[in-house]
């Protein structure tokens, strides 16, 4: 399966944002694999919601990947 035009540019952000050093893939788990937690975490999800304009008004940073 090629991705879209949107997946391929979520891979690209995150590739970016995770330092480019592993290989990112639609089944990679960002904050599992690629060891993003904490203030990293907080900030990936904030870039994020910008870069792509996501409503996160009911993401809880504590809920989630945030420790």
């Amino acid at each position: 399966m090629t991705p879209s035009q949107l997946e391929q540019a979520v891979l690209s952000f995150v590739q970016l944002r995770t330092g480019g050093d592993s290989s990112v893939t639609l089944n990679t788990l960002i904050f599992d694999e690629l060891q993003i937690d904490g203030l990293d975490a907080y900030t990936f999800m904030e870039d994020f919601m910008n870069e792509f304009d996501v409503d996160m008004s009911g993401y809880d940073p504590e809920r989630y990947a945030i420790s």
